[in-house]
């Protein structure tokens, strides 16, 4: 997504995390309630990248978006 914190930190489709402050990610579900709360914190993302583990920091933040019907 551009213009996101995910972009910005340089992830890329098809990266996985693996780990998020170093609490590991068992489910896609988690991820989000994981960055939420640390909502303009900087936090440590352990991701695989094709074969290769990267640690990537990322500064969660809110992006507004409009959905095409005012909201």
């Amino acid at each position: 997504m551009e213009n996101s914190a995910a972009a910005e930190a340089g992830l890329q489709p098809n990266d996985e995390i693996l780990s998020i402050n170093g609490k590991i990610v068992r489910k896609f579900d988690h991820i989000s309630p994981m960055i939420v709360t640390n909502l303009g914190e900087e936090v440590m993302l352990e991701v695989k990248r094709k074969e290769e583990i990267i640690q990537v920091r990322l500064t969660p933040k809110i992006v507004e978006t409009d959905d095409g019907l005012g909201n």
